[in-house]
């Protein structure tokens, strides 16, 4: 049912892509165009505008049940329930790193939480070694997400798919670090402001769980990095308006108006 799905998809969007009335193709990241140019086979160019900056909910402390923040970290995993999301590996991971004496004894107040999960078995994980180290919530509203990603101590998103990857470059905001996936769009975002690792491999989750332990990145380097992702995405919102209202030539088409437009990002 799934595979059918999956062609009915794919069928749909090489159509769109063929489509005569197009005059231009535009997605969020490389690896978004990556993905239409061999899903689709078109010939067409797929020109990448970053996602736009969000509007953001103030954080709203709230009681975590099983957590004292006072006196324990945690590092958090989002939108557990969604299998892209890989909350399986961080959990993998996280058993047998909590099985390695050293390393529980080098961090025992450390747990992890996770949202949009009622418990463990949703991850397909029935019966963890160390469950007392876990604590599951369900869906949560924006402001207590934001309250979490303040408080974490990194962000555990090493997700099998992202078109973008909008928590890490959120988390980033709040001066907390995140451990991506190296496949997909979110190391565009971060660049070389976050720890990488290969999403389908449990040995480099577990290796980069602990990198991002003992030698996450700096400060201003999330500062930095936040800073060149704001400017790329204020000049592909701009660049994205010409394109739709046809500014930015005096022929006034669309595909002069977004070439005058990633021009001017470009200088």
């Amino acid at each position: 049912r799934v595979e059918r799905h999956a062609e009915e998809l794919r069928g749909m969007y090489r159509a769109i892509c063929a489509s005569p009335a197009l005059t231009e193709l535009v997605t969020i990241s490389e690896y978004s165009a990556a993905g239409i140019r061999s899903r689709t086979g078109t010939a067409r160019p797929v020109h990448v505008l970053f996602a736009p900056e969000k509007d953001r909910a103030a954080p709203e402390a709230f009681a975590v049940p099983g957590l004292d923040p006072s006196a324990e970290h945690f590092a958090l995993v989002l939108n557990a329930g969604r299998e892209e999301k890989n909350a399986a590996s961080v959990v993998a991971a996280f058993e047998r790193l909590f099985s390695d004496r050293s390393f529980a004894a080098a961090n025992p107040r450390l747990k992890i939480v996770l949202t949009g999960i009622q418990g463990l078995d949703d991850v397909g994980v029935a019966k963890p070694a160390h469950r007392g180290r876990f604590i599951t919530m369900p869906h949560l509203p924006a402001p207590r997400l934001e309250w979490l990603l303040v408080r974490a101590r990194f962000l555990a998103y090493p997700s099998f798919n992202e078109g973008f990857g909008y928590p890490p470059l959120e988390a980033m905001t709040h001066g907390t670090p995140s451990l991506i996936g190296d496949n997909t769009s979110v190391p565009e975002v971060c660049g070389d402001a976050a720890v990488s690792c290969d999403p389908f491999d449990i040995e480099s989750v577990v290796a980069g769980i602990r990198e991002i332990l003992d030698s996450p990145p700096s400060s201003a380097s999330l500062r930095t990095q936040l800073t060149a992702t704001a400017v790329r995405q204020r000049a592909d919102m701009r660049a994205l308006a010409d394109l739709v209202c046809g500014r930015g030539s005096s022929a006034a088409s669309p595909r002069e108006a977004l070439r005058t437009a990633l021009r001017t990002r470009a200088a």
